[in-house]
C-alpha cells in the first residue's frame, strides 16, 4: 500500500506518469474530489510538500470498493471505511470493526494516559502457551491489578482472577453491587424461567414510588411480598406493615423454627437494662444430655424455672418431674384445684371425703389449726376447750369464718379483730361494740360494692343511683404537634407519654385518636410498655378530621400494672398533619 500526494492531482489525468491496471491495484483521488478514480487510472507522483494523502482499495474484479483510507497530516486523523471524525475511525457494517489476532501467545490492545494521574490499561487474551487457555481479561497495568476477567466458559469476575460463577464479585471491605435509582424504585430480577421456576425481585423506592424506603423481597410469580425491612429497621415475613423488630405472619402454621441438627436448640430474649434479665428457650438431642426435654432458663440466675419431659410431665422447680405437673415449693389457686381419681395431702391419698362431708370431727387438746384455708360448717360446730379471756373460739390468722348455726356464745377472732356480740347482736371491728350501732368499727371503712339500698356516706346519706363502675374510669389524653408547628414526622415517637401512678392496676378499654387534616391522616399505634414493649392494637389506627371510631385493646396487651408505662408510635406521618390528638379509655382495677 503506497499513499498518494494530493499535490501530485494537479497533473492532468494523460499527464499521469504511472497506471494500474491490474484488480487488486491502488487507485487515488484529490482529497475533496467528487470525482471517483476508476481502474486502471494512473497514480501521481508524491512529493516533498505533500500534506494530504488519500488511497482507494480496488477489489479483485478490478471495482473500486467502498473500503477508503485517508491520512490528514494537519490532524493525523485516519478513517477505515468513512471520512473520520476522530483519531481512528472504522466504519464496517455487519462486521468485526477490529481483529487483534496473535497466533501464537497473547493478543492485546495497550490503551495508555501518560498524563498526570493517568493509567496504563492492557485488553488481553492468551492461547494454553501463554498460560490463559482462553482467558480474557482488562488488567490495570499500573497498579498491576487484573480488574475484570471472562474464562473460557463464559465466567465473569470482577476483583478475583478465578470466576466460581456466572458472575462473581470480589470487594473486600466495600460493596460488591451498586443498584442506583435517582427517581423510583431501585431493584433486581432474578428469574428461573425453566419448568416449576420462579420470578423474585429485590425491591426499593423513594417517595415518588410510594415505598418510603422500604425494602423488599417480593416473589412475582405469585404476586406476593415475601419479606420487607421498613424505613424503622422493623423486618415482616408475610406482613408488608412490621409493628416490631421482627414480625411474622403464618397463618395456619408456626411462624418460627429454630433446629439444630446436632446439641441445643435455643432461643434467648435478653433484656439488657437496669433490672433485666436474660431467659432461654431450650431443648436438645442425646449428644446435648437433654434427650428431647424442654425446658425454661433464667439465664441470670443460672437456674431451671420450667422443664416438660418426654413423657409430658412438667416440672416447676424441679429439672425432673414425675407426674403430670410437679411443683417443688408452695402453690396456689385463685379457683377450684379439682382431683381425678385422688387427691393426696403428703403421703395420704383419699378417692373421696368421709360420708357426711367436711371434718367430723377434731380431737380435743389438738385444736384446728386454719391459716390459711377458712373453715366452713353446715352442721353443728361446738368447741370444746375455753381459752383464757373466757371465750370458747379462737381462730387465730383464719381468713374467713362461716357458721349457719346459732353460737351461743361471743365470737372473737384475735383480740378485738372481730368481735360477735351474740346477746346484743352487734359486731365490732378491731373495737368491742359498746353502742347500739349494729356495727362499730375502729379505723377507716371502704365499701366495694353496693347494698340494696345504696352506699353509706359518712354522713349518713345514701346514694341510691349504682355508678361502682363508672367512678372507675379514666381518660387519658395525649396531644403531639401544634397548630403552628412543622408536618410529623414517622419519627416523631414518644416515649412514656403516660406511667400508672394510680397506685394500682388499670385495664386499657379502648383508643381513639384525631388530627388537624382530613387528606393523608396519619396513623398511629400506642405499645404498652412493661421493659418489653407491645402494640395494644390490631393494626395501625388512622386519625382524620372528625375523629376515628374507638377500636378495642389486643388481648393480652389490655392490663396496665402500676408504674407500666405507653408509648406513642407514629406509624405513617403521611406528611401533612401537624398535630394528633389521642384519647384512652381506661378503668381502675382496685
Amino acid at each position: 500500500l503506497g499513499w498518494l500526494p494530493a499535490s501530485a492531482y494537479a497533473l492532468s489525468a494523460d499527464a499521469l506518469s504511472r497506471r494500474v491496471s491490474q484488480a487488486g491495484g491502488l487507485a487515488g483521488d484529490r482529497a475533496g474530489d467528487t470525482a471517483s478514480a476508476s481502474a486502471g487510472d494512473s497514480l501521481p507522483t508524491a512529493s516533498a510538500t505533500t500534506t494530504d494523502f488519500i488511497a482507494k482499495f480496488l477489489n479483485g474484479t478490478g471495482a473500486l470498493t467502498d473500503s477508503v483510507i485517508r491520512e490528514y497530516a494537519a490532524n493525523g486523523r485516519i478513517g477505515v471505511g468513512i471520512f473520520p471524525t476522530s483519531l481512528l475511525h472504522v466504519a464496517a457494517p455487519g462486521q468485526a470493526k477490529l481483529t487483534v489476532e496473535a497466533t501464537t501467545g497473547d493478543a492485546q490492545i495497550d490503551f495508555r494516559s501518560s498524563g498526570a494521574g493517568g493509567r496504563s490499561w492492557l485488553f488481553q487474551t492468551g492461547d494454553t502457551s501463554s498460560g490463559l487457555n482462553g482467558l480474557w481479561r482488562l488488567i490495570d497495568s499500573t497498579a498491576g491489578q487484573t480488574r475484570f476477567v471472562i474464562d473460557a466458559t463464559g465466567k465473569a469476575g470482577f476483583g478475583v482472577a478465578t470466576p466460581l460463577s456466572a458472575l462473581h464479585v470480589a470487594a473486600p471491605g466495600q460493596a460488591a453491587l451498586r443498584v442506583e435509582a435517582t427517581s423510583g424504585d431501585a431493584q433486581i430480577n432474578f428469574a428461573a424461567t425453566g419448568a416449576g421456576g420462579r420470578t423474585w425481585l429485590f425491591q426499593t423506592g423513594d417517595t415518588a414510588s410510594g415505598l418510603n424506603g422500604l425494602w423488599r423481597l417480593i416473589d412475582s410469580t405469585a404476586g406476593q411480598t415475601r419479606f420487607v425491612i421498613d424505613a424503622t429497621g422493623k423486618a415482616g415475613f408475610g406482613v408488608a406493615t412490621p409493628l416490631s423488630a421482627l414480625h411474622v405472619a403464618a397463618p395456619g402454621q408456626a411462624a418460627l423454627r429454630v433446629e439444630a441438627t446436632s446439641g441445643d436448640a435455643q432461643i434467648n430474649f435478653a433484656a439488657t437494662g437496669a433490672g433485666g434479665r436474660s431467659w432461654l428457650f431450650q431443648t436438645g438431642d442425646t449428644a446435648s444430655t437433654l434427650n428431647g426435654r424442654w425446658r425454661l432458663i433464667d439465664s441470670t440466675a443460672g437456674q431451671e424455672r420450667i422443664t416438660i419431659d418426654t413423657a409430658g410431665n412438667m416440672g416447676i422447680g424441679t429439672a425432673a418431674p414425675t407426674v403430670r405437673l410437679e411443683v417443688a415449693g408452695d402453690a396456689r389457686a385463685s379457683g377450684d384445684v379439682i382431683g381425678g381419681t385422688r387427691l393426696c395431702i403428703a403421703a395420704e391419698c383419699r378417692s373421696a371425703w368421709p360420708a357426711g362431708g367436711g371434718v367430723t370431727s377434731v380431737a380435743a387438746g389438738t385444736g384446728l389449726t386454719a391459716s390459711p384455708s377458712p373453715i366452713i360448717a353446715t352442721g353443728t360446730l361446738s368447741f370444746d376447750q375455753t381459752y383464757g379471756d373466757g371465750h370458747y373460739a379462737r381462730l387465730g390468722a383464719a381468713n374467713t369464718f362461716t357458721a349457719n348455726q346459732t353460737i351461743n356464745a361471743d365470737l372473737i377472732v384475735d383480740t378485738n379483730t372481730l368481735v360477735v356480740d351474740s346477746v346484743n347482736n352487734r359486731v365490732g371491728l378491731g373495737i368491742a361494740p359498746s353502742t347500739a350501732a349494729r356495727l362499730e368499727v375502729a379505723g377507716d371503712m371502704r365499701i366495694s360494692g353496693l347494698a340494696t339500698n345504696g352506699a353509706i356516706f359518712a354522713d349518713g346519706s345514701k346514694q341510691t343511683i349504682a355508678m361502682p363502675t363508672l367512678t372507675r374510669v379514666r381518660g387519658i389524653n395525649y396531644l403531639v404537634g401544634c397548630d403552628t408547628c412543622s408536618a410529623l414526622l414517622d419519627s416523631d415517637d414518644q416515649n412514656d407519654f403516660y406511667i400508672n401512678v394510680v397506685g394500682g392496676p388499670m385495664t386499657l378499654l379502648s383508643v381513639t385518636c384525631f388530627s388537624d387534616t382530613a387528606v393523608t391522616p396519619p396513623t398511629i399505634n400506642i405499645n404498652r410498655d412493661d421493659g418489653t414493649p407491645g402494640a395494644i392494637l390490631a393494626a395501625p389506627l388512622a386519625c382524620p378530621l372528625a375523629g376515628s371510631a374507638p377500636t378495642s385493646i389486643v388481648v393480652g396487651e389490655q392490663s396496665l400494672a402500676d408504674t407500666f408505662r405507653l408509648d406513642f408510635n407514629v406509624v405513617a406521618a403521611g406528611g401533612v398533619a401537624k398535630r394528633i390528638t389521642v384519647a384512652i379509655k381506661a378503668q381502675v382495677d382496685y
